[in-house]
């Protein structure tokens, strides 16, 4: 029997040595594969666009000024650079040049565009457009990803108006919806501000200064008006680290992910392990009556009153669906028609979005941009606008 602990010691030596091997092997194959990622299929590792962003005490995050990067998906990748003032845009002094008629296009990532290129993102287009018809115009893109209408009305309260812009339009994107009702959501680096109402239906801005959250938090205002925590899956929490930890420094990890988008069986599975449901504990429903409606409309019709007293005019422009054309409609605005023109440019079975996303690609942000400055051109809005009026309270 004395030999069976010794034995023993030997089989637990020989299967050490084993995993000891085998790690070895996993290690060298994910170097390797790391090594050809990088230098022969010269893939990059996905970013996120917290490589672009820093803190903000009001907004909640802000590009940082000067800032360059590659913005990387499974189907593009795009270089992104960010002016002296924080935006994707050339460097625009807020000081108007005479006799030019400015537009501030204030919106999420459906606005700032990093799917394409500087110049093919619809701002861009609907300006050049424009311009060749003989309008003077200056298109001043603002947009942020990630942002709500509550960002975008904070955005041109501190820094959109130092433009003195004689046109402001934000875009409406049915994730707007749910942005207005979030705090912060799992994995993603910043927090934000909300806006309540208060027993009069005026809009209180709270959360600021906006502090650091933990980065696996899932705070939402619910719909009493109470910030409530949910709890976030095992699941979930395994799915995006490996999203925005493994997926973001590796390039072999990368490869392997648009291999596997590659295979139609395995694309919808796999797009939908990487997204997050951000529209728990939301009114996915439309319900004027709910509290989260009623502060959409208010800070719309904010951003309004605030363009109307410093000289400019506003509209929200592709305000479709049910939320959207119910904003529009309670904030007793005109629709601009661009979203109606943008349908009918766009050519039968034609793909208009990057793949894998649902951002537009450079068709799609040509064809609005198109379809913007016709709706602009036939709307009076490029013409100077009435004398500022004094507004009171939210409009």
């Amino acid at each position: 029997m004395a030999g069976v602990p010794s034995a023993r010691r030997s089989l637990g030596a020989r299967a050490a040595l084993v995993a000891v091997r085998w790690l070895g092997v996993v290690a060298l194959t994910l170097a390797l594969g790391e090594l050809a990622a990088r230098f022969v299929l010269h893939q990059e590792p996905l970013q996120t666009e917290a490589m672009l962003w820093q803190h903000h005490p009001r907004w909640g995050w802000a590009h940082i000024p000067d800032a360059d990067g590659v913005f990387v998906k499974p189907g593009f990748s795009q270089s992104i650079h960010i002016n002296s003032k924080g935006l994707r845009e050339r460097e625009i002094p807020y000081a108007k040049p005479q006799g030019v008629t400015r537009v501030l296009v204030l919106g999420d990532s459906s606005v700032v565009g990093f799917e394409v290129p500087e110049e093919a993102v619809f701002t861009r287009v609907a300006e050049a457009r424009l311009r060749e018809r003989g309008h003077a115009v200056e298109f001043i893109n603002a947009g942020v990803r990630g942002y709500g209408t509550d960002q975008s009305l904070l955005f041109l309260e501190d820094e959109g108006l130092r433009y003195a812009p004689d046109l402001v339009l934000y875009k409406w994107t049915d994730n707007d919806r749910d942005d207005n009702a979030t705090i912060h959501r799992p994995f993603r680096k910043f927090g934000k501000p909300y806006f309540d109402l208060d027993g009069s239906d005026a809009l209180v801005l709270r959360g600021v200064p906006v502090p650091d959250y933990p980065y696996g938090a899932d705070l939402r205002v619910g719909h009493d008006g109470e910030v409530r925590s949910l709890d976030v899956a095992p699941s979930t929490w395994i799915t995006l680290w490996f999203r925005d930890v493994a997926l973001t420094h590796s390039a072999f990890a990368t490869a392997l992910l648009k291999a596997a988008l590659a295979a139609p069986s395995l694309s919808q599975a796999l797009i939908g392990l990487g997204g997050y449901d951000d529209a728990q504990d939301v009114e996915r429903n439309l319900d004027r009556s709910s509290r989260l409606f009623r502060v959409t409309v208010a800070m719309v019709r904010e951003m309004q009153r605030l363009s109307e007293t410093h000289g400019a005019r506003f509209r929200m422009i592709a305000a479709t669906g049910p939320w959207g054309e119910a904003v529009l409609e309670n904030a007793s605005m005109p629709a601009l028609g661009a979203a109606e023109r943008f349908r009918a440019r766009a050519p039968e079975g034609a793909a208009l979005q990057v793949p894998y996303d649902p951002h537009w690609n450079e068709l799609g942000h040509r064809l609005y941009g198109e379809a913007l400055a016709d709706a602009l051109e036939a709307s009076g809005l490029l013409q100077p606008a009435p004398a500022p009026q004094e507004h009171a309270g939210n409009g």
